[in-house]
């Protein structure tokens, strides 16, 4: 191959063509992939990819605005338009930065499904109140789906790095915080039972992985009960209240004592 002299200049078309290939070189991944199985269903979608320039601009000015105290976590993840940032790294660190005390929002306004306030309590051995953990939450949609594209995430724990329904709080005085969203779905395919994921933080490293379980969920069998409290997981109760909304409360000791 003949390399050309140093006062070599491309064509006009050679730039008209290279004008129109180098945005695709250069665009990030915006278009996740789906997998789907032999039903046609979708199962599994790619994690994230970089954000576009315009999310990248939209995320650092959230991150100006909460700085400012201009906006909360709480009305970034009310708004809807926090969908398409909700599964970057930038996005959630900035959540996770900002949380609220007592109660904290998982789902937009606009989000399907039934209206859940779970409350999750923190408690430390001796059953008092345990102020200030740090409680992070993560759950499917009503249809069972923790990403928008398909029920899962492929890749090692991204569910739990990237699902769409999430939020980051810290408990009060009385070592509550509420989380507002909807009731989550059992897996598509599946026999486990609905449920909500929290991390757990507290004071001098201590650390706990559980789950919120639903009693009114049809996959609640004996055994799946039985199996859920052995794993460490609280199954609570479901109240309906009078706007048609659902209630429930867990409480959770943090450490967890060992037998």
């Amino acid at each position: 191959m003949t390399i050309p002299p140093l006062e070599w200049r491309p064509s006009r078309r050679a730039v008209v063509q290279l004008s129109l290939v180098a945005p695709l070189l250069h665009r990030p991944r915006q278009e996740r992939k789906v997998e789907t199985g032999a039903d046609g269903e979708p199962h599994l979608v790619d994690p994230p990819g970089e954000p576009s320039p315009e999310r990248k601009r939209r995320i650092e000015e959230l991150a100006i605005a909460l700085a400012e105290g201009k906006t909360t976590a709480n009305e970034i993840l009310t708004d809807p338009a926090s969908n398409e940032l909700r599964p970057y790294p930038a996005f959630r660190e900035l959540i996770a930065k900002y949380a609220p005390v007592g109660r904290a929002v998982m789902t937009p306004k606009d989000e399907l499904g039934v209206a859940l306030l779970a409350t999750v309590r923190v408690v430390d051995r001796a059953g008092k109140p345990y102020a200030d953990a740090r409680v992070y939450a993560y759950q499917t949609s009503a249809k069972g789906w923790y990403a928008a594209e398909a029920p899962h995430v492929s890749g090692n724990s991204s569910d739990t790095r990237f699902a769409r329904l999430f939020t980051h709080g810290i408990t009060d005085a009385d070592g509550r915080c509420e989380l507002v969203t909807v009731h989550p779905a059992g897996y598509p395919r599946s026999d486990l039972p609905s449920h909500i994921h929290l991390g757990l933080e507290g004071r001098a490293g201590d650390e706990r992985w559980t789950e919120i379980r639903f009693e009114d969920c049809p996959r609640m069998t004996l055994a799946v009960r039985e199996e859920s409290l052995r794993s460490g997981f609280v199954v609570v109760p479901v109240e309906t209240l009078e706007s048609g909304g659902l209630r429930c409360t867990a409480e959770f000791e943090l450490p967890l004592q060992r037998n």
